[in-house]
């Protein structure tokens, strides 16, 4: 995973994709949910129902699991 492929805005994460012309993916932590979501297809409409995390959330776990500090508040100054 590349980091320069996550950034943070607006509360929460940015993850690009990984196809040329898509739009980027947004995830973040739904309190509600108690759980990570995002606004792919894969997870709206499969893993909101089945239970699991798309590979954007993955990514995003891992950039956290991972990442320093310092690197996770550089992300957030970038926003």
């Amino acid at each position: 995973m590349s980091n320069n492929t996550i950034s943070w805005s607006c509360g929460h994460f940015v993850v690009q994709s990984h196809r040329k012309g898509v739009a980027p993916y947004s995830v973040k932590y739904s309190e509600t949910l108690g759980r990570w979501m995002c606004n792919c297809k894969d997870w709206m409409y499969r893993k909101l129902y089945e239970g699991g995390d798309c590979k954007h959330i993955l990514e995003v776990k891992g950039l956290l699991e991972t990442a320093s500090i310092e690197e996770l508040e550089q992300i957030k100054r970038e926003d």
